[in-house]
């Protein structure tokens, strides 16, 4: 390591401040002045790094930092106010110095100048910062688990439509305020099958508040900190089934692989927008106005990149509506089936399927954390551990998804319940019949009977409540003598 002071020119000043210490911009400034005014002093030139982030935060999370330490070969040292200022988690901190070891760069602080003979000095330190930090939050936190436990509210602010007030007892609790309508509707706009940017759009909420606030269960008036949960701590917005069943919904928008999750933008042009897969492949197929009719509604479906040909819309409307009175014949078997098949059977599958997709999961936060660790020694570039993160967390979101589902369908067994999620279903079917102008009876359909649908966008959002995926086949089969002919076939997949 370089121990002259005479040869240091320039050098990375790197400043971190954390607000769980109480800290602010004006501690950050008054660090950033001192370090300067040491590098002039001491005629360095130098680069500032800075963040405000925890000492204790994961390496990945240091993106400041990390900045640094991928460019250490253009500096002669890291300047810092102090050793803790690095890192207060002592596993981290030896890793960063032997980092700066491996490339020969001092740490300077304005008391000394740390090389490699100060690797047992700096250990110490480290260490006692590691304690004092672990001392200062571990009373932190169980001042606000006593505080939790007791019901009372420890989050630093009310969510959105809730006002925090003192109650009686002069404890801090929320209440609804006049917002609470607002939130009211996100929820109920999310089970009735719209997008979080229509609801955006709707509300005049921003996509992302419409999103946090379809995640936080708070708005059932549980209140969550770490593994203490209280239920009922105070007034609920929406109660428990309602926040279920805006959950399930936005879930399933997103569930499944990339290409199912892909959705176009702009205008609803066709009730079966963002229905259509190929039978052959699987991927989505999407459709484009006829070229020759630019200024019509005359719609096809793009030609598949497995060679699956397109089809004219009114055609594959035709046979759509020729099967669709299946679809209620499904959910009626589904329901009659449901209701013959022991509640004990139904247990054993779901708790089966849970299992496995809880190993999945395992399996998935080992890997995450033993690319963590070998971004930690190096071994894996910045891109190479994004990737991998980025990739594996993906993955972990579609897992929760599905274990939560599976809890929902074991917390929801009983035969009321099944009764109930069917009867709407056929209810929804009546809907969509109403929208789409078919007759209100069963029975094959006859596409030369049902009126245009005038509100394209009402009947898709209804469709896609009621159907997972609608498979499309067109090409040569055998009919029952032998005879080859050109078909167009849809299988109607519900959910």
């Amino acid at each position: 390591m370089v121990t002259n002071n005479n040869i240091l020119k320039n050098v990375a000043v790197y400043l971190r401040i954390s607000r769980d210490k109480g800290e602010n911009v004006d501690t950050l400034q008054s660090h950033r002045e001192r370090l300067v005014r040491l590098c002039e002093e001491r005629g360095y030139t130098y680069t500032i790094f800075e963040e405000i982030i925890s000492g204790q935060a994961r390496m990945e999370a240091r993106e400041a930092l990390n900045s640094l330490l991928d460019d250490l070969e253009k500096y002669d040292a890291v300047v810092v106010t102090a050793i803790d200022r690095l890192s207060r988690d002592l596993e981290y901190s030896i890793h960063i110095f032997k980092r700066l070891e491996k490339a020969g760069i001092p740490v300077i602080t304005p008391e000394r100048i740390y090389t490699e003979q100060d690797f047992t000095l700096y250990a110490i330190e480290s260490t006692l910062a590691h304690g004092e930090y672990k001392q200062i939050r571990k009373r932190m936190l169980q001042g606000k688990r006593d505080k939790a436990l007791r019901g009372e509210i420890v989050a630093s602010r009310p969510p959105f439509g809730y006002d925090s007030i003192l109650n009686k007892d002069k404890k801090r609790t929320f209440v609804p305020n006049e917002k609470a309508e607002t939130v009211r509707k996100i929820f109920n706009l999310a089970i009735n099958g719209y997008g979080g940017k229509s609801i955006s759009d709707i509300t005049g909420k921003p996509y992302k508040s419409v999103q946090n606030i379809l995640r936080n269960e708070a708005y059932t008036g549980t209140m969550i900190y770490k593994d203490i949960r209280v239920e009922d701590a105070f007034p609920a917005i929406v109660d428990k089934d309602t926040f279920k069943k805006a959950d399930y919904a936005m879930r399933e928008r997103f569930a499944g692989d990339r290409e199912q999750r892909v959705r176009t933008k702009g205008k609803v042009r066709t009730i079966l927008k963002d229905l259509v897969y190929c039978d052959n492949c699987g991927r989505k197929i999407s459709f484009q106005l006829k070229r020759r009719e630019v200024y019509e509604d005359a719609m096809v479906t793009k030609k598949c990149e497995c060679g699956m040909p397109g089809v004219k819309e009114e055609t594959l409307l035709a046979e759509f509506y020729a099967q669709f009175y299946w679809v209620e014949l499904h959910f009626r078997e589904e329901w009659q089936k449901a209701l013959d098949t022991p509640l004990e059977d139904k247990r054993g599958n779901i708790e089966g399927q849970l299992t496995e997709q809880t190993k999945k999961q395992e399996k998935l936060n080992r890997r995450l954390k033993n690319a963590r660790e070998m971004r930690l020694d190096g071994e894996l570039s910045k891109a190479e551990f994004e990737e991998i993160k980025t990739e594996s967390e993906n993955e972990l979101i579609a897992l929760s998804s599905k274990i939560a589902e599976l809890n929902d369908e074991l917390s929801t067994l009983d035969t009321v319940k099944l009764s109930q999620g069917y009867q709407e279903k056929l209810r929804l079917i009546g809907m969509i019949k109403e929208e789409l102008n078919l007759p209100k009876g069963k029975g094959q359909l006859n596409y030369t009977k049902v009126e245009p649908c005038t509100n394209k966008e009402e009947a898709n959002r209804l469709l896609k409540l009621l159907i997972d995926k609608i498979y499309y086949f067109r090409g040569i089969q055998a009919d029952a003598f032998g005879n080859e002919e050109e078909v167009i076939k849809l299988t109607i997949a519900p959910k």
